[in-house]
């Protein structure tokens, strides 16, 4: 089978560059800083997507429990994807092809367009991502309109993996916002008989930490979320849209997924953090990524 076609980004001065793969979910399948790869998706390789690397996740992320939801008096029945703990798993589009609209030397946009083809989400929607590589780091800008003729359940998140280092994660430190650490069950879905755990990480190290956790900001200040070792800092921050993020460290520890969600898990069932959007309504929001090297006297650039 004949790879498929990968759009290269580069920034104007020549720093950064982006490799997006639309037929593939529109995954960033590279983000290089320099010759510094930021970005673990090894598309193309045996199971590359067990991990959902890079993936798009709409019109859920995160999980619907046991795939069953219920909307406007009608239950719906999304397909299991994640078959040990019987959930369905980050929406219907991140395997999907997306059409180019416009690309340029620094910028892509692509679209999918969802006809309501599966049944447990009968919705008609678009979704345009717009991939931007600006001297500054890379932006993903996300537009999603509801194209159905009645009202449905939403939610947008991203999944991307960071590396950095040959040291792998437990090298790094992570700093977050001030949020809060929502309780989850042993099969990963919210437990509200637990309170949640405020929290604020300042160069948390991650070494021996293990994490498949989400999290909601305090307030509504935007999220902004630092990952770094002494080789440099990955800095993600995210529109006021997005709500929710989930870390994930997974066995290899060769990396670390940090996830922007604009919703909690399940929640088509829950409410929590879910749109509702009447016929034609859009919504947008986007994530940036930066990364700052360490120069020979220790100090970021």
């Amino acid at each position: 089978m004949a790879m498929p076609q990968t759009i290269r980004l580069t920034s104007p001065d020549g720093h950064y560059i982006a490799e997006i793969i639309p037929e593939a979910g529109a995954i960033l399948s590279s983000l290089r800083y320099q010759s510094q790869e930021l970005i673990d998706c090894p598309y193309g390789q045996p199971d590359w997507s067990a991990g959902y690397p890079s993936a798009v996740l709409y019109p859920f992320p995160n999980r619907i429990n046991q795939g069953t939801y219920r909307w406007r008096n009608q239950t719906y029945q999304i397909p299991i994807n994640e078959v040990g703990r019987n959930h369905a798993l980050h929406g219907l589009v991140w395997n999907q092809p997306f059409a180019i609209v416009q690309s340029s030397d620094s910028s892509l946009v692509c679209a999918y367009q969802y006809t309501g083809q599966v049944t447990g989400y009968p919705f008609p929607f678009q979704l345009v991502l717009n991939f931007l590589v600006q001297n500054t780091g890379l932006t993903l800008h996300f537009t999603l309109t509801n194209e159905a003729s009645v009202e449905v359940p939403a939610a947008w998140g991203w999944h991307p993996y960071f590396t950095f280092s040959d040291q792998g994660i437990d090298s790094y430190s992570i700093s977050l916002p001030k949020c809060e650490s929502l309780p989850l069950s042993d099969a990963m879905i919210p437990n509200f008989d637990l309170p949640s755990v405020p929290i604020q990480w300042n160069r948390q190290s991650l070494k021996g930490i293990e994490l498949d956790q989400v999290y909601r900001r305090e307030g509504h200040t935007p999220i902004q979320i630092e990952l770094e070792n002494e080789e440099g800092k990955v800095t993600c921050q995210y529109s006021e849209e997005i709500t929710y993020f989930t870390l994930y460290t997974p066995p290899h520890r060769k990396s670390i997924a940090i996830e922007p969600q604009t919703s909690h898990i399940d929640s088509f069932n829950n409410q929590q953090g879910l749109w509702v959007l009447k016929p034609q309504e859009k919504k947008s929001g986007q994530v940036t990524i930066q990364y700052t090297p360490v120069t020979s006297v220790g100090e970021t650039r």
